[in-house]
């Protein structure tokens, strides 16, 4: 009989999710393509900018590089502030 323990590494986090608003519709929107240039983040976010506008009718779409330092993923407050004021929503790419 053994006096091992086997313990699991994955907390249980009691946090409520915070989402943004949804926007209704996208036409006529603009997008921000948050690349941090990460490997692969980069052409990922240029096609799925490329599929949106042609989907969704968007009004355009801007790609924003370095806007995260290093691979953290946390936007700083006024970042996000100046960037709303810019486009209607973001989609963020983090490469590996």
């Amino acid at each position: 009989m053994s006096n091992d323990e086997l313990l699991n590494p994955v907390a249980e986090v009691d946090a409520p999710s915070i989402q943004a608003p949804r926007l209704k519709d996208l036409r006529g929107k603009v997008i921000a393509l948050v690349d941090n240039e990460m490997p692969g983040s980069g052409p990922l976010l240029n096609r799925l900018g490329e599929n949106l506008m042609e989907r969704f009718k968007l009004a355009g779409a801007q790609t924003i590089k370095r806007f995260v330092v290093g691979a953290n993923p946390n936007l700083l407050e006024n970042s996000i502030a100046e960037l709303s004021k810019k486009v209607d929503f973001a989609i963020t790419g983090l490469g590996s």
